[in-house]
């Protein structure tokens, strides 16, 4: 039987992933991306993770939700779901999961 457990021990995405984020940003892709943005964004010698996370902040920043958002489960941590159950699971109880108070 092959992989079993179903866990991929291959992580050729993640870890050619983390080696770019170091890389500097071609100086052509830079100024397109500056060029973009309307302004200096990214200075010489950047990485492709700073230009990340300067890219998320300044579109947090633009009014992008979903920016925000990204910005705010990676800074503070995903908010928890908030689970009711039915009076048939709970015999009439409040049972909304995490308590409230």
């Amino acid at each position: 039987m092959r992989n079993p457990r179903g866990i991929n021990t291959k992580r050729s995405f993640s870890e050619r992933y983390l080696i770019s984020a170091d890389e500097v940003i071609p100086e052509s892709a830079r100024r397109k991306l500056n060029q973009r943005a309307g302004f200096m964004l990214h200075r010489k010698r950047t990485t492709w993770r700073e230009a990340s996370a300067r890219a998320l902040l300044f579109g947090a920043s633009c009014g992008e939700v979903a920016a925000a958002k990204e910005l705010a489960d990676r800074v503070e941590g995903k908010a928890p779901e908030r689970i009711e159950l039915n009076d048939a699971c709970t015999n009439g109880r409040d049972a909304t999961y995490p308590p409230a108070g």
